[in-house]
């Protein structure tokens, strides 16, 4: 009888130390997001023509492409450019 008190009082023991020390590792909850009225550094608009010239720069670099070779990034930026409506069509699937 001594055997299972001591098993049942080392089993109570080990459940006690998870309860108490589970608590140490619980993370804090995230900050909410901000109110979806709140303009700020957050909230800014969608420029195509600016995001392209980005794209172009960026392809200029990595690429290391010649000033001969803009025709053909500028094709390609083209063939890269959604298709008219599509920026209505997003819209409406995210409301």
């Amino acid at each position: 009888m001594n055997s299972t008190f001591g098993r049942g009082a080392l089993f109570a023991s080990v459940i006690a130390l998870a309860a108490v020390t589970g608590g140490a590792f619980a993370q804090p909850a995230p900050p909410p997001p901000p109110a979806a009225d709140a303009a700020g550094p957050a909230h800014h608009h969608f420029d195509p023509a600016k995001m392209r010239e980005r794209m172009a720069e960026h392809l200029r670099a990595v690429l290391q492409l010649q000033p001969g070779q803009d025709a053909a990034l500028d094709a390609f930026l083209d063939a890269m450019k959604p298709p008219e409506g599509m920026r209505e069509h997003h819209n409406q699937n995210m409301a």
